[in-house]
């Protein structure tokens, strides 16, 4: 009886840990690295979007609306800014190098990517620009 309970219980587990598996494939990763070896500062997160999903069930219903309200004012360009951007082949849009710093914005494999090198710090920041789509419509509702 304990072996049937315990597989049951096994099967059940693999299950929600697909099942989560899956939502975060789906929803796409964002990827957030911070070095600042001055401070002693070193951190990579990964961060599924759907958490960002999650959190939206969570807000304030007011900060909400007057994050539609803000979003649906420039809907159109956004819309097709993000349109364009999940559309157009990876490319660099902007670089700029100092003898101090150096800073990349981009896009590369779906991800909008921004770098940041520097003398002190290394930033990394990059999001899947489907999943901020996706996101972009929910809270819109567009």
């Amino acid at each position: 009886m304990l072996m049937k309970i315990g597989i049951g219980f096994l099967a059940l587990l693999t299950a929600l840990m697909g099942t989560a598996a899956w939502a975060v494939v789906q929803s796409g990763v964002a990827y957030v690295s911070v070095d600042d070896p001055s401070e002693g500062v070193s951190f990579h997160v990964p961060v599924p979007l759907v958490l960002a999903d999650a959190a939206l069930a969570f807000a304030p219903e007011e900060d909400l609306r007057q994050a539609r309200r803000e979003l649906q004012r420039h809907a159109p360009f956004l819309k097709g800014a993000l349109q364009e951007l999940a559309a157009v082949e990876d490319a660099v849009f902007v670089h700029i190098s100092s003898p101090y710093e150096e800073v990349r914005v981009f896009k590369k494999n779906g991800y909008f990517v921004v770098d940041v090198q520097s003398d002190r710090e290394s930033v990394h920041v990059s999001v899947p620009v489907e999943g901020v789509q996706r996101l972009m419509g929910s809270v819109a509702a567009w």
